[in-house]
């Protein structure tokens, strides 16, 4: 099974498990960035083909992945209040707004966590130059 595939699936389950409890509501955002990065990595499968500079693809999938965060959480706290249904709502409509309001912030976040992820994941050492080494060392 594909490994995407699988966290997805893991996710699926815990976002359903969220949904029946009434809580405090600070895991919907946690929800709402894990749900928004794996629409991103979903689409990345079919994007990546796309001949750009592997920053600028990094920085647009942040970009993407900041301003789908608020999307998807939005629509977390729409989902919860609409199937709880309470005099009292879990979400008030002005929250939801409000998440909705921050998408061009959440997309700049994104966007610079990604150019940071491009600029630093080059000059981290891979698996076959730790494995490099250790036989180096070996035959020393």
């Amino acid at each position: 099974m594909n490994i995407a595939r699988a966290v997805t699936i893991i996710y699926g389950v815990i976002t359903f498990f969220w949904l029946s409890p009434d809580e405090a509501g600070w895991l919907v955002i946690p929800l709402g960035i894990g749900g928004a990065v794996l629409v991103t990595l979903h689409l990345a499968k079919y994007v990546r083909k796309i001949a750009l500079a592997s920053w600028l693809q990094w920085t647009l999938f942040g970009a993407i992945s900041g301003a789908l965060a608020t999307v998807v959480t939005a629509a977390l706290m729409f989902f919860k209040t609409a199937l709880h249904n309470h005099i009292y709502p879990d979400y008030p409509l002005i929250v939801i707004l409000g998440m909705l309001a921050r998408a061009p912030a959440w997309a700049l976040a994104g966007a610079l966590i990604g150019l940071a992820l491009a600029l630093v994941l080059p000059t981290l050492p891979t698996v076959s130059t730790w494995q490099q080494r250790d036989h180096q060392e070996q035959t020393n």
